[in-house]
């Protein structure tokens, strides 16, 4: 055997802090999770922990284990070690000897060591300097000063290459880990290994044609045989290394292809590509599909649509951050729920955020299993980067190495330099030093990606017009995507997204807390029923966050009277928020098509812009995004007294049937109602009718508006209802009502909560308390005789009594008093 996996090893983690004993570590891991798994350090996600952990990001870490080498290993020509992500000033010693170093986390580590090794037992240790010392000493040496610009609370992070949202966010946890974020092992070879594998796929009618490379790393020159399978069919060809790196090339003919598709849109068949050496086998899945980014500009401006297999996708979905604080906790387990997670949502791409990381390749995997796109930024965000040659070739090979690691996934839609680094540069009083600065770190990511994925479209920022075009970026809407802020953190009312249309909002958001579950949890028995209390403060990370929550839920809806209702209020306001500008953009296809809320997930307990908070509860949010980005939708504008009724279809074929629109009292009386008929195509947004409420003489004192979508598909039944509110949440007389729950089991043995209401009831939302629970519909309007069924799909607790006795049901009009 010539692979020796060192993450099954026992590993130790000693610290330069004196007195410091050295204790059980993992692999991958960091420092500070075995910090916590050891007991030496509290939750830093409980209470206001966090503070009291930041000692330890001061220190060098070191992370050291045994293991046995035999004879027939150490024989081999070369020997490597592999280190996929050293986070992040490394140094490598074997048997006491400096064999390697690193200093950049989005890069691979390889280095031949058979120099170090010795037959029998040999030691490993790698030694992880303090980051936040060597950004200052980077900091000191530079011939400018560069500041760290974004909402961190340690400085110069922007000097080194390490997740940036380690020291912080505004919705973040500051802690700065030093440790092994990825495989771990040697390697022993006596001929070429192999560096990188990619194809690329070229398509006509009824055939696609696959190129496979691969790129051997030899130090001498030599001929091996490499071997590659693709459908069933095997090609072994001679190789003439030279010493270096040697590409190799072979094609392989699919007639017939099965077609990779984005969820919504078709199947997700993915074909076993092996490519193998006489000692190295490396294997992939490979999605067949034509991908592109239409940006031709049109008749508006710059469109920016995403094509596949000639299908105009309209990109839904949400941005995606690190899933945890702690890279410990990056496990397959939270991957899966959290793509499954948006899928249940109906999304179809998910932006992975650039203050974060490039992500594990088992992210990357499942995505191409579910058809959820991947729009990739680079990991620069919200700052200026240095520009030395030093660090500009750091970037050029990070940029290359991510490249031709990722592009083989069927899911990868695009690259993005990086996020809302332009936008800063065009603030007032910009020096043209910083502008001159940011074209160059620009210029580099495009020219490394270029050679190391020609495949997809580079796109140079986040949020911008194309390349070099970012004047305007947050207030033109006809050219490129847009990040739309103005909503929440510039003040406007929600209904401002209304009043723009752009052609791809890449990012935008509304914050609210997390459920009541989650809250207890980080409050860990402190006695804090308080939004302004320490603690609940202590997990809100924007410095306005909680004073725009409650500012705008003074605008839109009567006041709640609990710190529970409060809670839930907030979510019924985030997802209103988001479901406004949603539906709205969706109504304007093709001019805009794409949506991606800011954000999925979080990496610890806290208030936030999440749909899914830390601990896994769905948000209000996310139950709604399952509507608003269902694949057909019908919404409603309101316009001096008519409403204009919307169809927007996401649907392959075309789509027809009715919307039947009632108007309904308070008391869930249908006083008035019509039938609307539509067909509709995957290529735009239909009207499907006007209806003058003025003339009827309704109006939100008399009640609100009533949406359900019939239709039929390509034989198949499809369907959407909604609501349309005649004013604000706090000006209608709404009726208090008395909503009955029981629980029953449907035939898989899985419990069904049944919920009926006597009088329209809104937004009402079904919890347990003290356990994490996902049902399949939540945060839904109950009409008079018409009950929904609600299945728990996942909880830590079914026991029947349980289920009874810790019930929590929520609905606007329960959640405050006259």
């Amino acid at each position: 055997m010539n692979l020796l996996d060192l993450s099954i090893l026992n590993w130790t983690l000693n610290s330069s802090q004196p007195g410091f004993q050295p204790i059980p570590a993992e692999v991958p891991g960091d420092n500070y999770s075995a910090l916590l798994k050891n007991g030496i350090i509290p939750d830093p996600n409980l209470k206001m922990n966090e503070i009291d952990v930041q000692f330890y990001r001061e220190h060098d870490w070191t992370f050291s284990t045994e293991f046995e080498i035999s004879r027939e290993f150490l024989d081999k020509r070369s020997v490597f070690l592999n280190i996929d992500s050293p986070d992040t000033f490394a140094v490598v010693r074997i048997n006491g000897k400096k064999a390697a170093e690193s200093k950049n986390m989005f890069r691979r580590l390889r280095a031949e060591v058979k120099p170090f090794l010795q037959c029998g037992k040999n030691t490993l240790e790698i030694e992880f300097a303090s980051p936040e010392r060597i950004a200052k000493e980077l900091f000191d040496k530079l011939p400018f000063p560069l500041p760290y610009v974004s909402d961190n609370r340690v400085p110069h992070q922007n000097l080194i290459r390490k997740m940036q949202c380690a020291s912080g966010w505004d919705w973040g946890i500051c802690l700065l880990t030093s440790g092994i974020a990825g495989k771990v092992y040697l390697q022993a070879v006596d001929h070429a290994r192999i560096e990188h594998v990619y194809t690329e796929q070229q398509h006509v009618p009824g055939k696609a044609v696959l190129k496979v490379t691969a790129e051997l790393f030899s130090d001498v020159a030599e001929t091996l045989p490499l071997t590659v399978s693709f459908n069933g069919k095997t090609e072994t060809l001679p190789v003439n290394c030279s010493s270096g790196i040697t590409a190799a090339a072979v094609e392989f003919t699919v007639e017939d292809p099965e077609l990779w598709y984005p969820a919504g849109y078709g199947q997700q068949p993915l074909y076993d590509l092996t490519v193998s050496t006489p000692e190295i086998s490396v294997s992939k899945k490979i999605g067949l599909r034509q991908l592109e980014m239409d940006t031709a500009p049109d008749e508006i401006g710059v469109p920016l649509t995403c094509r596949v297999n000639g299908i105009p996708i309209f990109a839904k979905g949400a941005n995606w951050i690190p899933v945890d604080g702690l890279p410990g906790n990056f496990t397959e387990e939270t991957y899966r729920r959290l793509i499954t997670d948006a899928a249940e949502a109906n999304m179809n791409m998910l932006r992975v955020w650039g203050g974060g990381i490039y992500e594990n390749d088992v992210f990357y995997e499942i995505c191409d299993e579910l058809g959820i796109l991947v729009w990739q930024d680079f990991m620069f965000a919200c700052n200026r980067y240095p520009v030395s040659v030093e660090f500009l070739d750091e970037v050029y090979q990070e940029v290359i190495y991510q490249g031709k690691r990722l592009r083989d996934h069927a899911s990868l839609a695009l690259w993005c330099g990086d996020n809302e680094n332009s936008a800063y540069i065009n603030a007032p009083d910009v020096p043209i030093r910083d502008i001159v600065c940011y074209e160059r770190l620009n210029y580099t990511i495009a020219r490394a990606i270029a050679e190391g994925d020609p495949t997809r479209l580079f796109w140079p920022s986040s949020p911008c017009h194309g390349p070099l075009d970012f004047e305007n970026v947050w207030t033109d809407d006809t050219r490129g995507d847009m990040h739309i802020w103005r909503v929440c953190l510039g003040g406007a009312d929600i209904e401002e997204y209304r009043k723009m249309t752009p052609r791809f909002c890449s990012e935008f958001g509304y914050q609210a807390f997390p459920s009541m579950n989650t809250v207890n949890r980080f409050l860990d028995g402190v006695p804090a029923r308080n939004i302004t209390s320490p603690v609940f403060e202590f997990h809100q990370r924007h410095q306005k966050g909680n004073f725009i929550i409650t500012q705008t839920l003074s605008k839109y809806f009567r006041y709640p009277d609990t710190l529970e209702h409060f809670v839930y209020l907030s979510q019924v306001q985030q997802s209103f928020a988001i479901k406004t500008g949603v539906e709205y953009w969706r109504s304007r296809k093709p001019v805009c098509m794409g949506a991606l809320y800011w954000q999925l997930n979080d990496n610890w307990p806290v208030a936030s812009w999440s749909s899914i908070d830390y601990y896994g509860n769905w948000k209000q949010l996310h139950y709604q995004a399952a509507r608003f980005y269902a694949p057909i939708m019908t919404t409603a504008l309101y316009r001096e007294g008519c409403a204009e009724i919307y169809v927007s279809s996401d649907l392959v074929s075309d789509a027809s049937g009715m919307v039947l629109v009632r108007c309904i009292d308070w008391s869930g009386n249908t006083v008035k109602k019509w039938e609307l008929p539509f067909t509709v195509t995957n290529e735009k947004a239909v009207l499907a009718g006007k209806l003058d409420l003025n003339q009827e003489q309704f109006d939100a004192r008399n009640g609100f508006v009533h949406l359900e979508l019939r239709g039929e598909s390509d034989g198949k039944h499809c369907c959407h209802t909604n609501e349309l509110w005649l004013d604000l949440f706090k000006n209608c007389p709404l009726k208090q009502a008395h909503i009955s729950a029981v629980w029953e089991t449907d035939p898989s043995g899985k419990p069904v909560l049944v919920l009926e209401s006597d009088a329209p009831a809104f937004y009402v939302f079904a919890e347990l308390n003290g356990t994490e629970s996902v049902f399949s519909d939540n945060s839904l309007t109950l009409l008079p005789g018409e009950p929904a069924r609600l299945i728990l799909r996942s909880c830590g607790n079914t026991d029947p009594e349980y289920l009874r006795n810790n019930l929590v049901i929520n609905d606007l009009r329960s959640s405050y008093t006259e």
